[in-house]
């Protein structure tokens, strides 16, 4: 939406809200380890350039700003995916994924806030 947003284009996807919803692109997470910062930089850097959409780029700054030093929470969950990866071949996430998939999809996003990982 970004990318159409900035092409001036995003007026006319019928498949997408015609607004960005800023607190959502301050809270997107780019992983530095595997280079998803750099269309988060472009894009503001674009935006910059042609002096565009001055609340878009200080909601991608902040994101970016965020991302680059994640917080525990975000460090623990790249953790355990991992050690789910490395030792468990996936099985973790693919219980978890069956979990919500075949029962409550609640069940889990409720433990997960109230073990206080999640709001």
């Amino acid at each position: 939406m970004i990318s159409l947003k900035c092409c001036g284009v995003l007026d006319r996807c019928n498949t997408f809200d015609k607004k960005i919803d800023l607190e959502k692109v301050k809270n997107m997470h780019y992983d530095y380890r595997f280079s998803q910062n750099i269309s988060g930089e472009e894009t503001l850097l674009f935006l910059r350039d042609h002096k565009l959409f001055p609340d878009l780029q200080n909601a991608i700054e902040y994101s970016l700003a965020k991302s680059r030093h994640p917080d525990l929470k975000n460090r623990l969950i790249a953790f355990l995916a991992m050690i789910d990866q490395k030792y468990f071949n996936r099985k973790i996430y693919s219980g978890v994924f069956r979990l919500t998939r075949d029962q409550d999809r609640n069940v889990l996003f409720k433990l997960l806030s109230n073990l206080g990982l999640i709001r």
